[in-house]
């Protein structure tokens, strides 16, 4: 959707949902929001795209998924704007650029649809047109400053400020086409082939003017235009009618081509992927095999000294021995003086033997990595599912001030716990032996835990520690953020700093099993 469509598409919106309700807001996996709108008679899903090269805006059927928890900026426009009305929707001119404007008695919101290149932003304002919520932070879009829009790219001209003049003169002998803002190269090219026959400015003038009026939207290929492109021939499809409707349709399969392309492109990875490491391991393997000794040399080595064993002087490290292949021979024997010369025998049959086994092996290894990488990689394997047990990660507990504390099973949950673990939260250990990793959540950064609740913890990391059997345990204490992971560390590994020292019995205190949490 080129700066025309998004324009025809903003005007029809501001006629169909102009004083819509507003009764929900949602931005869904792939990071589009959605609004539900209420107009007399029927609710509408509004859906705003801001990827730059599929998105748009339009009216979707259903309510696309969307995660649980909903992020920053779709809880804003629920606290800010959810039960107010729809007031405006506008394009900036010439620009890809859509400011929906949300409004409440005392409150509201704006939200600015960004599909700017390289990558599109969705902005929510508040009423003073201060920046509160992005999708994308930048150094022009941050939180707590004013909104900018995205500037204009340097040597584009304002489609605005052309004349007759300016029209001839863009379009007058140039071997580049002219880079005009909200001109897609579609639209520069339907200038150019009218102005064969009507001139420069008759033709610019024709195509400028359909911008942000009512009127059809005409496909041709996968693209949307605002404009009849005589240069391309005959449209696809016209769409006189619910034109939002045909917008949302098409970001729809837009979306859905844009996934398959995604999972097209992470196959690819996968491939090439796989590709470097079996290349990588066949070479090693053939660098193994070269580097194994001869079996054939090794056994005629040993023929030749059995053959001569009766002349092996005891305690010798080197054998000359005639080859029993070539009388006119000598063979050098490499032996171990501190074995005897049937000893030696024996060493050097046994170093043939191996020899071989290795070097078949190796060729076999070889050729099933060839075959694997002829026939390519296997499925990708599902993902590796969360350890937990029947009822959940963790062992669970509530302290007797109401505070959840976790407690690791093993390695893993321990390494799990602390990955999970916000800076703010208590983690606890006991000092001077192998042990359970401890958690005590923290609603806020600002929240002190009651020191019952802080012994109840310790008391827990001392009784899930190798000094349970002790009558006093120390225990370290400190906020999780403090923590480190050691480079190359096995899982659960943490460097500390900075911790304070509580001396608990092991099990002190009153803890209680949380719902849903072993013991």
């Amino acid at each position: 959707m080129d700066a025309f469509v998004l324009a025809r598409l903003a005007t029809e919106a501001a006629r169909a949902f102009g004083g819509a309700w507003v009764q929900g807001a949602w931005v869904d996996d792939r990071g589009r929001l959605v609004l539900r709108l209420r107009v007399p008679g029927r609710s509408a899903v509004l859906l705003l795209d801001p990827d730059p090269s599929r998105g748009g805006l339009g009216v979707v059927e259903r309510r696309p998924p969307c995660p649980a928890r909903p992020p920053a900026l779709a809880a804003f426009l629920r606290a800010h704007a959810k039960g107010g009305r729809l007031v405006r929707i506008e394009c900036l001119p010439y620009e890809r650029v859509v400011q929906v404007d949300l409004e409440r008695e005392d409150d509201g919101a704006r939200v600015v649809l960004e599909r700017v290149p390289p990558r599109g932003n969705l902005v929510v304002l508040d009423r003073d047109g201060m920046v509160r919520v992005a999708a994308r932070r930048t150094g022009r879009v941050r939180p707590g400053a004013p909104y900018a829009p995205p500037p204009r790219p340097d040597g584009w001209v304002d489609p605005a400020s052309v004349g007759p003049g300016e029209a001839a003169a863009l379009w007058a002998g140039r071997a580049e086409p002219p880079r005009l803002v909200g001109f897609s190269p579609d639209l520069v090219r339907e200038v150019s082939h009218q102005a064969r026959a009507g001139g420069a400015w008759a033709a610019f003038r024709s195509v400028r003017d359909a911008y942000g009026t009512p009127g059809p939207l005409l496909r041709y290929g996968d693209r949307w235009s605002a404009v009849e492109l005589a240069h391309r021939g005959e449209p696809d499809e016209r769409v006189d009618q619910d034109l939002l409707a045909a917008a949302g349709r098409w970001l729809e399969t837009a979306t859905t081509r844009r996934d398959a392309d995604a999972d097209d492109r992470s196959e690819a990875r996968r491939r090439r992927a796989f590709e470097r490491r079996t290349r990588r391991r066949i070479e090693r393997l053939r660098q193994d095999l070269e580097r194994l000794p001869e079996p054939a040399e090794l056994r005629a080595a040993a023929d030749a000294l059995a053959a001569s064993l009766h002349a092996v002087v005891p305690g010798s490290r080197v054998a000359r021995v005639t080859d029993p292949l070539r009388p006119d021979r000598f063979l050098e024997v490499d032996l171990d003086p501190a074995l005897s010369p049937a000893a030696n025998l024996d060493q050097l049959y046994r170093r043939a033997r191996r020899a071989e086994r290795a070097g078949e092996q190796v060729r076999d290894r070889i050729a099933e990595a060839e075959a694997s990488l002829e026939a390519g990689p296997g499925p990708e394997p599902a993902p590796r599912k969360a350890l937990a047990g029947p009822e959940g990660p963790y062992r669970r507990f509530t302290s007797s001030d109401g505070w959840p504390i976790w407690v690791g099973r093993n390695r893993v949950e321990n390494d799990r716990l602390v990955r999970e673990a916000r800076p703010w939260d208590l983690w606890l250990h006991a000092r001077g032996g192998a042990g359970a990793h401890v958690l005590v959540r923290k609603p806020g950064r600002e929240a002190r835990v009651p020191d019952r609740t802080v012994r109840e913890a310790a008391g827990l990391a001392a009784s899930y520690s190798s000094r349970s059997g002790d009558a006093r345990v120390d225990v370290m204490v400190l906020e999780a953020g403090r923590l480190r992971r050691p480079r190359g560390g096995g899982p659960g590994r943490v460097l500390v700093a900075g911790e304070h020292t509580v001396r608990v019995r092991p099990g002190e205190g009153n803890p209680r099993p949380a719902p849903g949490g072993s013991t």
